[in-house]
């Protein structure tokens, strides 16, 4: 079998082929990086591993690692194609590497950051067959020189968190892409943002990660300065967990958190540190949801009273008649108007009126199935819709709706204000029919100037030819 070569940068070694494996010189080679170094290596062609030996501080064996890709250990950016983040491979060098600072995998899950010197295997036409090298854990050169390695990591992070979240567009997918580089950056399994509401249960906005199914339970989460973004280490179903407060000025208080595999070593003061940093970012973008999120709203609801305003409201009945005629059943729509609402306004005031018109919209989200809609399409007027329900179930709704709003504004205007209460039209749209929405509103609108026409505080059905 013929020679190869090592390539150095003074000198060309000849050594014998990777299939012979290592003998002769070879055992002198690896027991002397082997005093010196924490992490000895030799690949083969395909990046796999053929030798290696690790100081036991980096919990892996030799045995998990040989015959496994090499770039499997590299903790860098997901889209890195195992790399560092910076498109450096130490375990693949096209030539020798020295001084090559690389995030490594732990094998209990944590990471580290090596220092690589490597180079090329090839053989007497120059082809690359593989590589050797050794790494030193920079953590042990000394308390400056970790602590240029922690500042070193938490920057290399930061950018691999930056770079993937501007490659996405969408505030959703730039949140996932943020959280996924996390949890490979920090050895992590999974992490999450959750969101607490100060009145209701909190809920789990975004995830990532291999475990992001599986969120840990928060303890004490409800005592947390969220907002001043406090950074803690807590432990969860023997999982090390990671929180610090994510909130955004806009919004419900939020929580960052990721966390390690069961039975994994604990998180440090550096990688407090680090996900504080990152949660800036996040949060930032998760605010910029927020916003969005908002804006999105105000333009399909009624500021005053949060109903739909009526281009949301007729746009959603659309959507809703398209699924009916599909299941050949009905739906009906309802106008509700105030009566002698202005008179409110005169005596009492554009405050009382403005609170007699949130009343009647809780009273008709009260009175409503979640399937129903309900807006408010101008001035006093409301506007129903309810799916799948005849003239005759609408009826029976509005008499009802009518009664419970009567004492509701006689309770909150008094004996002596005006004699406020609702005048309703009703119309219902059978499946099949031709009549479009315009129609349907045309004709749900004069039952209701019948209604106010009638006495006010009534209710009134439009028919069709057939009903």
């Amino acid at each position: 079998m013929g020679k190869r070569h090592v390539m150095s940068e003074t000198a060309t070694i000849e050594i014998a082929p990777a299939s012979a494996g290592f003998g002769g010189s070879d055992t002198g080679w690896r027991g002397l990086i082997a005093l010196t170094a924490d992490f000895v290596f030799e690949t083969d062609l395909w990046g796999r591993f053929v030798h290696v030996s690790a100081k036991p501080g980096l919990a892996w064996s030799q045995r998990a690692l040989l015959g496994q890709s090499a770039a499997a250990l590299m903790a860098g950016s997901p889209d890195a194609g195992g790399t560092d983040g910076d498109g450096i491979n130490p375990f693949r060098p096209a030539s020798p590497q020295r001084g090559v600072r690389a995030w490594i995998r732990r094998g209990d899950g944590g990471v580290i950051c090596l220092s690589f010197t490597a180079a090329p295997v090839v053989d007497s036409d120059g082809r690359i067959l593989g590589a050797r090298g050794f790494a030193i854990d920079l953590a042990e050169g000394g308390p400056r020189i970790a602590r240029v390695a922690a500042d070193a990591r938490r920057a290399d992070v930061l950018d691999n968190v930056l770079r993937d979240v501007g490659r996405e567009v969408l505030a959703p997918r730039m949140i996932a892409a943020g959280l996924e580089t996390l949890v490979r950056s920090m050895g992590a399994r999974g992490a999450a943002i959750v969101v607490v509401p100060p009145d209701a249960p909190l809920f789990v906005a975004h995830r990532a990660g291999d475990d992001a199914d599986h969120v840990p339970p928060i303890p004490s989460i409800q005592a947390y300065d969220l907002p001043a973004a406090a950074t803690r280490s807590l432990t969860a179903d023997n999982r090390p967990l990671l929180t610090t407060g994510c909130a955004p000025r806009f919004g419900d208080p939020a929580v960052l958190l990721i966390w390690r595999q069961p039975d994994a070593p604990g998180w440090d003061g550096d990688d407090q540190r680090l996900i504080g940093s990152a949660a800036n970012i996040i949060r930032m973008v998760f605010e910029h949801e927020g916003i969005r999120r908002d804006l999105a709203s105000r333009a399909r609801h009624d500021p005053l009273t949060g109903l739909l305003n009526r281009v949301a409201f007729l746009e959603d009945i659309e959507r809703h008649i398209i699924r009916l005629e599909q299941e050949a059943a009905p739906g009906t729509l309802l106008i509700a108007g105030l009566d002698y609402l202005g008179m409110v306004n005169q005596r009492l005031g554009h405050e009382a009126g403005d609170r007699v018109l949130t009343q009647a919209a809780g009273l008709m989200r009260q009175s409503l199935r979640p399937t129903d809609l309900v807006g408010r399409l101008e001035g006093d007027q409301f506007g129903i819709w309810m799916s799948g329900a005849d003239r005759l179930t609408a009826a029976e709704r509005a008499d009802a709706l009518r009664e419970r709003a009567h004492d509701a504004f006689a309770a909150l205007l008094g004996a002596e204000g005006p004699k406020v209460g609702l005048s309703i039209g009703i119309a219902s749209r059978r499946p099949g029919t031709d009549e479009d929405l315009d129609g349907l509103v045309a004709r749900t609108s004069q039952a209701f100037e019948a209604a106010k026409r009638g006495g006010r505080g009534q209710w009134r059905v439009s028919l069709r030819d057939g009903d």
